[in-house]
């Protein structure tokens, strides 16, 4: 299971596009699950959600 937190969503040159993510990090080359949180630290926004799906996903 891989988590990653796309932080800095608060920037206006962010990139909030999943599939755009997906295909920069080349996430449909690995065998395991994968799922992309956008997240602002800033604003706290998108963190609580992303510890959520790892605990529904165990």
């Amino acid at each position: 299971m891989l988590v990653i937190w796309a932080n800095k969503q608060d920037l206006p040159n962010a990139v909030v596009d999943v599939d755009e993510l997906t295909k920069i990090l080349q996430l449909n080359s690995i065998k395991q699950t994968s799922y992309i949180q956008p997240c602002s630290a800033v604003r706290g926004t998108g963190l609580y959600e992303g510890l959520e799906w790892i605990s529904n996903n165990l």
